[in-house]
């Protein structure tokens, strides 16, 4: 049995069937979309999608959300996702890009980390009003049009169209949040820990490898994270794992013991101290309680 699979960007653009020549960015509207009931996956890429008639349900991490237009939603690449049928046959528009794409002309590599709703391990969405609904028509109608006239200068425009989705998006997102606290950004440390987390969590749950990583020390990278994000070095790799086993306890296919070794555990009651101590309940039970 595999693991959550992780497309690229070509096999992404496989899924939804675009003649496109392969590029770290595409665009898709989708009036039939076609990655309904597909096995849960990751992507390399970032996504902001503007559901612009009908509905569909969205599984972003252990989140279930049914989305109805007019909305916006934004995942960063780490999401586990899945997508069901709505009652209505959805008209999405969605921009795909790669963050090397988007960094590649930028001083600040950690540029996307800034934003909550590319770090976060569920999507992030919202309804707009008319107003925002002309708005963001307007933004996807331009996407769409630089890039079936082949444009001379298309990678700059799309990557500037970018850049105004995401803005747009983060004062929307700000907006409809009560109390919003003004976000200083992820430090670079922080921004370089989540990488190597996402990277490595199955094989390392030692704080101290980390810390080597980064070259700082665990007691360090423990007091930061704790100090900018509420929760230790070692809360983030627990929740990471915890993540993924939830996932992966929810296959029908995966038995708890499949689930402690594609988790690294070496061996299933090891795995079953490690999840009841983090969730209150054992693999099974929890297995049981979503089957």
């Amino acid at each position: 049995m595999k693991p959550i699979p992780q497309y690229n960007i070509g096999q992404l653009q496989s899924f939804f069937r675009t003649d496109e020549v392969p590029h770290d960015y595409f665009f898709v509207r989708e009036d039939s979309f076609g990655m309904y009931e597909s096995e849960p996956f990751r992507t390399e890429t970032y996504a902001i999608a503007f559901l612009r008639k009908g509905t569909f349900v969205l599984h972003g991490g252990l989140e279930r959300v049914e989305l109805a237009a007019p909305c916006l939603f934004a995942m960063g690449p780490h999401v586990i996702r899945q997508f069901e049928r709505g009652d209505q046959e959805p008209l999405l528009d969605v921009v795909f890009f790669t963050g090397r794409f988007f960094l590649s002309d930028l001083p600040d590599v950690f540029f996307l980390s800034k934003f909550q709703f590319f770090e976060q391990n569920r999507p992030s969405f919202f309804r707009v009003d008319v107003s925002q609904e002309k708005r963001f028509t307007s933004l996807y109608e331009q996407i769409r049009t630089v890039l079936s006239e082949k444009h001379l200068h298309e990678s700059q425009l799309i990557k500037s169209y970018v850049n105004i989705l995401i803005h747009e998006f983060d004062s929307v997102m700000r907006s409809c949040i009560t109390a919003v606290p003004e976000d200083q950004g992820t430090p670079a440390l922080i921004a370089n820990f989540k990488s190597l987390l996402v990277r490595d969590f199955k094989s390392q749950r030692a704080v101290a490898y980390y810390a080597d990583k980064l070259n700082v020390t665990a007691k360090y990278l423990s007091e930061l994270l704790k100090e900018k994000t509420g929760r230790s070095a070692s809360q983030w790799i627990n929740e990471a794992i915890v993540l993924e086993a939830k996932v992966l306890l929810q296959r029908s296919d995966y038995t708890v013991a499949k689930v402690s070794e594609q988790l690294n555990f070496s061996d299933q009651s090891v795995f079953g101290k490690f999840f009841k101590a983090n969730t209150d309940m054992s693999p099974a039970a929890y297995k049981k309680s979503v089957g």
